[in-house]
């Protein structure tokens, strides 16, 4: 599979075929074989019943969910994404969101340029962006969930440099789509694969006892998950395929990352992002499937009220979730996760579509705790009532702080 200009090689990994789960995931329901089909039997997108069980806390065990012990809650999206720091100050986050009671803490992004200093600094490792971005919810008593981007998704997520390290950016081949997005290394070659995976390893060793930090999730592709681009023009599928990418190629990727991952055995658990960026549900049905049989949790990401249109109109949700998740709830934990700056009206019923369909750890925009608890957003007045009686629902199945 490789290409004549590719540098460094190819990583060599083979095309796995994994039938594992996948016999339960496409006879769920709502399992289809394309890109649209019959929505899971069980969503009713309405305000979900009072559990059963009195609401635990964000870190107790949670006989309301499907897998009590493991993760589970409100966490606000991407909160330190430029998309977000650009929407809402952080006195604002810290005062008026890290302090509500259903929020059980937040994800924050962690760039690999903005940790890793190359193999010749003389200190590899730097890890305060961290400590930075983490402090107004440390200092509020919650939690963390560390997503590290690899790559960009887009120009203004960059943080002012190349999210890829520039040692890195200097031994593969970069694919450059226009179209916003930077600059993308060919995730397969070794310059990338063999850094990233070390890279991988020194965040799980760095953080294996962090009392703060609830779960972990690495990209497989850009930003944290497992699509190969964000731009999808044909121009620049052509260029991808130029260095010899196809579906075949990048589900194999997908699953020897997975599986690396997986053997080092973190103490912290680990998520699997999944996308259907081919247009089909084979991709993430297919690495969905290694993710559980590793053990690693599953999470549907960077999604906002689109999601909710297209089950209403009986089309396969993003990454193929409303099929895949009720298979496999109580096995794996599971999570949804808002496109970063989403929230408002939409938050709700995206909410109640995840619990619906057995997510236990519940990504919001940070947009959806300021409507209901901070007097100068838009809407404020007219909608706060009703968004923290939606986000108390949803806290008291997923526990609060």
């Amino acid at each position: 599979m490789s290409s004549p200009h590719a540098r460094g090689g190819v990583l060599s990994v083979a095309v796995v075929t994994t039938t594992l789960l996948l016999s339960a995931c496409t006879a769920g329901p709502g399992a289809s074989t394309g890109t649209t089909g019959a929505p899971a039997a069980n969503i009713s997108l309405a305000a979900p019943a009072p559990p059963a069980s009195p609401p635990s806390s964000c870190t107790g065990t949670d006989a309301n969910v499907a897998l009590p012990s493991a993760p589970h809650g409100l966490f606000v999206a991407d909160s330190n994404t430029p998309e977000v720091t650009s929407l809402v100050s952080r006195a604002v986050v810290a005062q008026d969101v890290a302090t509500d009671p259903t929020v059980c803490g937040a994800d924050i992004v962690v760039p690999w340029s903005s940790v890793d200093r190359g193999p010749n600094a003389a200190a590899r490792y730097d890890w305060s962006f961290v400590d930075r971005a983490a402090a107004p919810w440390i200092a509020a008593g919650k939690s963390v969930n560390l997503v590290v981007w690899g790559t960009a998704g887009a120009t203004a997520q960059q943080w002012g440099q190349p999210v890829t390290p520039a040692y890195v950016r200097a031994q593969v081949d970069l694919v450059r789509c226009g179209d916003g997005t930077p600059p993308t290394p060919v995730f397969w070659e070794p310059g990338y694969a063999d850094n990233w995976r070390a890279f991988v390893a020194a965040v799980i060793a760095h953080f294996a006892t962090t009392p703060w930090i609830a779960s972990i999730r690495f990209g497989i592709g850009v930003a944290g998950g497992d699509a190969v681009s964000a731009a999808p023009s044909a121009a620049c599928r052509e260029q991808w395929r130029s260095y010899g990418m196809t579906a075949a190629l990048w589900t194999s990727y997908s699953i020897a990352t997975v599986d690396a991952e997986a053997a080092l055995g973190s103490p912290k658990p680990l998520f699997v992002g999944v996308d259907d960026s081919f247009g089909t549900v084979a991709l993430p049905r297919s690495v969905t499937a290694r993710a559980a049989a590793d053990r690693l949790g599953v999470e549907a990401h960077g999604l906002n009220g689109n999601a909710v249109v297209a089950f209403a109109k009986a089309r396969t949700c993003p990454g193929d979730f409303c099929a895949l998740f009720p298979a496999l709830a109580g096995k794996v934990p599971l999570a949804v996760g808002a496109a970063p700056g989403a929230g408002g009206a939409a938050s709700p019923a995206l909410a109640y579509l995840a619990l619906d369909n057995r997510a236990q750890v519940v990504e919001l925009g940070v947009a959806a705790w300021l409507v209901a608890d901070d007097a100068n957003w838009p809407g404020y007045a007219a909608q706060h009532a009703a968004q923290a009686a939606a986000l108390a629902r949803a806290a008291a199945i997923l526990g609060r702080a």
